[in-house]
This record gives C-alpha cells, structure tokens and sequence, in this order.
C-alpha cells in the first residue's frame, strides 16, 4: 500500500532540518516524484538557503532506509533526468576531446 507523503517523511529516517542551515522540514515539504515496488524517490528543498535533499527511501523486510544526496538540482530537473539514460564512457571522452579544442571553448565562453 502506497505511504502518503507525511508518513512517508516520518518514517524514512530523513533529516528533519536542512544540513547547511539547520532550518527545520515540515513532511509537507517533501515530495514523492516516484515510486516503483518498495522503492521511493523523494525530494525536499529548504526554503531558506535553497539547497535541496534528493533520497531513495526504501521499504523492505528489516524496515525503512533511506539514502540521501545534498543537491542543487530543482525538482523540475530532478523529474527530466530521472529516467534519462546513462552518460556513455564515449560522450566523456568526445566531451572531454572538445574542451582542449580552444575554438569549441571559445564558444561556449561567448554564448
């Protein structure tokens, strides 16, 4: 049975307060943008430093776990990444070949 976002926050272990300025969640707060079998992905962003709490709350056999990433992504683009695919070992490589290319820098400087 699906948890609302109240119990959800409550019982995922997260962090009631922001880690960089202390300032305090309400369940609120959190959002549920996914959910596939026993797993959730939550977002909370603080209001005051604006610095936002990306988790994988997991719900299994021995409880309720929770892994958490302190971020800067927006919920917008936490929802247009997530079911993106992986970034390939070859477009690191072109992305890294580009950035010695002084003209392909300069570009990006300008724009």
């Amino acid at each position: 049975m699906p948890l609302n976002n109240k119990r959800l926050f409550e019982m995922s272990g997260l962090i009631p307060y922001c880690p960089l300025c202390e300032h305090r969640y309400t369940p609120l707060e959190a959002r549920l943008l996914d959910e596939k079998d026993d797993v959730c992905l939550m977002y909370v962003s603080c209001k005051k430093c604006r610095i936002s709490l990306l988790a994988l709350v997991i719900d299994n056999q021995i409880g309720v776990s929770s892994f958490c990433l302190v971020t800067e992504l927006s919920m917008d683009d936490v929802i247009k990444f997530k079911d993106s695919s992986a970034i390939s070992p070859d477009e690191v490589l072109e992305l890294h070949d580009a950035l010695q290319d002084n003209v392909f820098v300069n570009k990006l400087i300008t724009n």
